[in-house]
């Protein structure tokens, strides 16, 4: 089998199958051949034979039809002659259509001699007929009945018993044909056993050698495509021989090695990831067809995935500085895993971050009353939020004590202090708060003891006030008489001084008049000067005045 190795397939298949199609040609042959010739056969009984026995019995049907109408019109004698003779024309016809297409048919010699032997007794049997018609006709019955059973009878039954005879030769001419169609039919079928059996033989012959030369070198190949299949590729793929078999173990060999250095590239980038080289990337350029898409669809996988991460790296960056407004985009299928977990992140940050802004708004506006919800959140932001209600807590608590202490001074209670353990800057309120209290209540003491001081001193100051507003008063009233006679010096002044204008309207009369009124004027001009310096220093004198008795009247 082993030199078929060195015939290509092709060669091998075309030459077991050209073969078995070449029996397989003969044994077709040989039945189409035994189909046509037994066709043939079949033709002959039932196109030729058949179509005659069918003929000569009807034409047959028609003599004896012919004698029974003239024996009737015999019996009759005239009556409905017409009828019965239209009746034997219509036979007439009818044999006649039936003889003519009898005689197209092909017959053989003794075939013809038949036709030959009817168409004699036909032509014996035509002239009687007529003189029977002819007697009857003349009404001659007896003469007529007397042919009809003599010559008639005997030429008739001549010429049916042609016919008769023309019927058993074509029945017997069928059989023959018949049984010899039979006879071809079972040679032609052993024919096709013989051939059918030696193509059986042949194909099965050619099927094993080939079929050898074939599943021997497959099998291996399968075995080597099956380890191929399972990642085994430490085995030698080497068929021999030089058939398409030999092409194919070559080609997986190929396939073994290009697999091979796919799966070192991978391993390699494998190791430069492990190693924190994620920018490392295989050379797509280095691997022929698919392998080449197969590597740059890994490289496109790889760079996604390492994208999602850097972006993810880059949004979670942001969150770590507060910024929450970046989002990762909305991924599909099991990726969408990484959106809805980064952005469940960002749903916890804004939620603790709401807690922390909404409990700082509180305390800047000092509602130390408000609580974050701890029971929304888990761990460690559980964990902040009870810390931060505990803060608000205490610093409630510490507020409260101080506004106690404060509104207790407020209500004049200088012994309210602030108790309880503090920590820290509430230690210090708490102190000072205390210290304030303490101190406070020493300077309202001391403000007590100044402000009895204080109370007996204006006791006396309101006695002496007293008498120096009585004596105040009477200096008023004398001030005020003064004052009187000030205004009537003053209204006398002014009037002496409107006479000196009118005097010096007529000093141009006299001028020596003038002169000595100007001394007298100048004379009054100066002791106007001194009541006027006399009536500012009474003016100054009662605003003291004023001064003192309004300070005496506070005072008292």
């Amino acid at each position: 089998m082993n030199y078929l190795r060195n015939v290509r397939v092709a060669w091998r298949l075309g030459l077991g199958f050209g073969l078995l199609l070449l029996l397989v040609a003969a044994v077709v042959a040989t039945g189409a051949t035994a189909s046509v010739v037994q066709k043939r056969a079949m033709q002959q009984v039932v196109d030729v034979s058949v179509a005659k026995v069918r003929l000569l019995s009807q034409m047959l049907d028609a003599n004896n039809q012919m004698m029974v109408v003239r024996r009737e019109m015999l019996i009759r004698q005239g009556e409905d002659r017409g009828h019965d003779e239209q009746r034997i024309a219509d036979l007439v016809k009818r044999y006649e259509a039936s003889w003519t297409a009898y005689q197209a048919l092909p017959s053989d010699a003794d075939g013809k001699a038949i036709a030959e032997t009817i168409a004699a007794k036909r032509a014996i049997a035509r002239p009687l007929n007529k003189q029977t018609s002819e007697l009857m006709e003349q009404g001659d019955y007896p003469g007529a009945v007397a042919l009809t059973l003599g010559p008639v009878q005997e030429a008739a039954n001549g010429w049916n018993k042609a016919l008769s005879d023309g019927v058993d030769f074509e029945e017997k001419e069928s059989r023959n044909a018949a049984a010899e169609a039979i006879r071809l039919g079972e040679r032609s079928l052993l024919q096709l056993l013989v051939l059918g059996g030696v193509a059986l033989l042949v194909g099965i012959g050619a099927s094993v050698m080939i079929g050898r030369s074939l599943t021997g070198p497959l099998a291996r190949a399968v075995n080597l495509a099956e380890r191929l299949s399972k990642g085994q590729l430490d085995q030698e793929f080497r068929l021999g021989g030089r058939d398409e078999l030999t092409q194919l173990g070559e080609a997986m060999a190929s396939v073994r090695q290009s697999v091979q250095a796919a799966i070192g590239a991978q391993l390699q980038m494998a190791e430069q990831h492990e190693a924190g080289a994620i920018r490392y990337r295989m050379d797509a350029s280095a691997f022929p067809g698919d392998f080449g898409r197969m590597v740059q669809a890994t490289n496109s996988l790889v760079e996604s995935h390492v994208q999602v991460e850097l972006l993810m790296a880059e949004v979670m960056q942001r969150y770590a500085i507060g910024d929450l407004s970046r989002d990762l985009p909305d991924y599909p299928g099991e990726k969408g895993t990484l959106t809805r977990t980064l952005a469940a992140v960002k749903q916890s940050l804004m939620a603790i971050n709401a807690q922390i802004d909404e409990l700082a708004r509180a305390a800047r506006a000092g509602d130390f009353s408000m609580r974050g919800d701890a029971a929304a959140f888990q761990y460690q932001f559980k964990a902040m939020v009870e810390h931060l209600n505990g803060m608000m807590a205490s610093s409630q608590a510490s507020i409260a004590d101080v506004s106690d202490v404060l509104r207790a001074i407020s209500h004049g209670d200088l012994t309210a202090r602030m108790d309880g353990e503090y920590d820290g800057v509430f230690a210090r309120m708490r102190d000072d708060a205390n210290t304030t209290t303490a101190q406070l209540t020493g300077i309202v003491r001391g403000i007590q003891v100044a402000a009895d001081s204080i109370n007996n001193a204006a006791q006396e100051l309101a006695a002496g006030n007293n008498d120096l507003s009585r004596r105040t008063e009477q200096q008023a009233a004398n001030l005020e008489e003064a004052a009187a006679s000030m205004e009537e010096l003053t209204s006398t002044v002014r009037q002496n001084a409107e006479l000196a204008r009118q005097a010096d309207s007529e000093a141009h009369a006299a001028g020596a008049a003038v002169r000595e009124t100007e001394q007298a004027m100048a004379q009054m001009a100066s002791v106007m000067g001194e009541i006027d310096q006399s009536s500012a220093r009474i003016s100054e004198i009662s605003t003291v005045i004023d001064g003192i008795a309004f300070q005496t009247n506070i005072l008292a």
